[in-house]
């Protein structure tokens, strides 16, 4: 599939005449990169699908739900406190 995608990019790069894939992320062929893209992908995607769907058995569904659906206020929320992000008033619109 990584080759598949890799292929189709400089194909449709060199087809557009944008740069290729060495021009957009020169790293590519080290593999201390791919293990970093690798490590983001298994923590942060499967590690977290993985704990969601233990949490999930260990609730009933409706408070299941409810916490599910506030992941973007928990998301707004650790992004002010760690990040020092802040919201402006088309994002409180979305929030309310």
């Amino acid at each position: 599939v990584a080759y598949l995608t890799w292929a189709l990019t400089e194909g449709l790069c060199a087809h557009s005449g944008m740069a290729g894939l060495e021009a957009l992320w020169p790293a590519w062929r080290q593999p201390s990169a791919w293990a970093l893209v690798a490590a983001s992908a298994l923590g942060g995607g499967l590690l977290g699908d993985l704990l969601q769907a233990q949490g999930q058995r260990a609730v009933p569904a409706a408070e299941a739900n409810i916490l599910l659906s506030m992941e973007p206020l928990f998301a707004a929320g650790l992004g002010a406190v760690l990040l020092h992000e802040s919201l402006g008033p088309s994002d409180w619109m979305g929030c309310a």
